[in-house]
């Protein structure tokens, strides 16, 4: 049952966030009797977490916070909130133990608070021991439901899991009851301790602070250990070797083009972290990704990596170069190599490569009128466009001109953060970028100065080129990184200024005590 002891109904969870069964007992009684209005703050600051680990449980507070609050939905889960309750519960306790170490009978002042804390921690967790099944089911909700299912298959399976529940049940119940007498002997053990510091007999602060603090180790040690022990580290060495080159890898690193995209059916597409170890990938994984792109894979490139796959499966290598004609999602995401085995793999001539001009474009009336336009266009020779940038295509000559242009467009250098191109075109042309559109912090420039750009295709980037040549360059410049550096910059100013002031008004002060000195003698 070890492997299998939560039974709350979150859909996974590693493990809990455990502040300390003598903190909590602490924090009480710092609650009930520190004369300071920075303990309302604490109190304050530590329900605040709670509500805000609860998610949907409480939605309405959550959906304020996530709608409202700055910055609160660039967090990845709920749960992530407690670490304001963790800072808080020892901090209140910070503040009792300072006021028990300077005055020995301080216990003894408040000893119903202390006794009151104790019923509520120790007490509770005693109770919790004795009676555990009176308040929690030991099975969860979805363990009931799929139990359920299961019995219903045959007599002999519903006699099976009713055995196998009893037991689970029985053996979660002993790891609750364990940890309940645990909690509960943590407590009373430093309970004991203050007590006798403070209302028997007082002793040096140093030989509390020691006890305590080796209190406190055990207490959060032995269970921090349960999720993060030695069996979770690796060797250097393993984790070296954890991405290993294949032979297919070793070819397609040669080429010295600097900004390609390689599809491995070595892993999933989408759930694939050792592509993009190596490569640029189509697919790879992030907990956070955006939607226009999940869109894309779920309406036109999870298909068309099927098909490649099913030809090759197939035994239809030689006829992929035709296939690849026809897969204008892969095509236009500049998918240069495809990779089928660990030493086999297949260059798609048909990639569009880093950028191109396009002879003409259709403007689509919404995003989903833009997403159902690529079912039928050719993305070398046509771009669709969300009317919201029509006022900036009108500025383009007539589309039949452009095939009489012999202009270009190419890569000059490549950055995460600065991407360069060089053009030359004898007419003002729409050209197609191979990189996601997001206009949140990416700013175009063309010798220099800032100028627009559009999304097309409903993912990818693109720019009306003027004529003659041209450097083109895409910068990944946020506002948040700009202000943030010059909020760091004036701080870390204002610090210097200040240990200056500091040093210069201590030497003042020093020079000023050696000459009353002098005066004096």
């Amino acid at each position: 049952a070890q492997s299998s002891s939560y039974f709350g109904d979150q859909p996974f969870t590693s493990g809990p966030v455990y502040l300390g069964a003598i903190l909590i007992f602490l924090f009480f009684f710092g609650l009930f009797t520190v004369n300071n209005s920075t303990k309302w703050w604490l109190l304050a600051a530590a329900i605040l977490g709670i509500l805000l680990s609860w998610g949907r449980n409480f939605e309405a507070f959550t959906d304020f916070f996530f709608y409202y609050v700055p910055l609160y939905n660039k967090f990845r889960t709920v749960s992530m909130s407690l670490v304001i309750t963790g800072l808080a519960v020892p901090l209140m306790a910070m503040l009792v133990l300072k006021e028990i170490i300077e005055d020995k009978s301080y216990i003894k002042k408040h000893k119903i608070w202390f006794y009151a804390s104790l019923g509520i921690t120790a007490g509770v967790s005693f109770i919790l021991y004795i009676t555990p099944d009176t308040f929690f089911n030991f099975i969860s909700i979805k363990e009931t439901a799929n139990f359920g299912a299961q019995k219903e298959q045959s007599a002999q399976a519903a006699q099976q899991m009713n055995t196998y529940i009893r037991g689970l049940e029985q053996a979660r119940m002993e790891i609750f009851k364990a940890d309940a007498i645990r909690s509960f002997t943590f407590i009373i053990i430093s309970a004991a301790l203050l007590w006798t510091y403070s209302a028997i007999k007082p002793f040096k602060e140093s030989y509390l602070l020691v006890a305590l603090a080796v209190l406190f180790l055990a207490d959060m040690w032995t269970v921090d250990k349960r999720y993060l022990n030695e069996k979770n580290f690796q060797k250097k060495s393993f984790a070296r070797n954890e991405f290993k080159k294949t032979a297919a890898d070793e070819m397609i690193l040669k080429d010295s083009d600097p900004d390609f995209r390689v599809l491995s059916y070595l892993h999933s597409p989408f759930n694939d972290g050792y592509t993009p170890y190596f490569h640029k990938s189509i697919g790879g994984y992030h907990g956070a990704k955006l939607r226009r792109y999940q869109e894309i894979v779920d309406r036109y490139l999870g298909y068309e990596i099927q098909v490649v796959a099913q030809a090759y499966q197939n035994d239809t290598t030689g006829s992929l170069a035709g296939l690849f004609s026809k897969t204008n999602i892969i095509n236009m995401l500049n998918t240069k190599y495809v990779i089928f085995k660990p030493n086999e793999y297949e260059m798609n001539w048909n990639s569009l490569g880093h950028s191109w001009f396009i002879d003409d474009y259709e403007i689509a009336e919404n995003a989903d009128a833009e997403l159902a336009a690529l079912a039928r266009f050719n993305p070398k020779k046509t771009a669709i466009i969300d009317k919201r940038f029509k006022s900036i295509t009108d500025k383009l000559p007539e589309t039949e001109f452009f095939s009489l242009d012999t202009g270009y467009i190419e890569m000059v250098s490549y950055k995460p953060n600065h991407l360069t191109y060089k053009s030359a075109t004898q007419k003002e042309r729409l050209a197609v970028f191979s990189e996601i559109y997001y206009d949140k912090g990416w700013n175009a420039y063309i010798d220099g100065f800032p100028t627009e750009h559009i999304r097309v295709n409903y993912i990818l980037r693109g720019m009306i080129i003027p004529t003659g040549v041209h450097n083109i360059e895409f910068k990944f410049e946020p506002k948040t990184h700009s202000i943030s550096q010059k909020v760091a910059m004036g701080s870390s100013i204002l610090v210097v200024l200040l240990l200056l002031g500091l040093v210069g008004y201590t030497y003042k002060n020093k020079k000023t005590e050696i000459k009353e000195e002098t005066i004096e003698e």
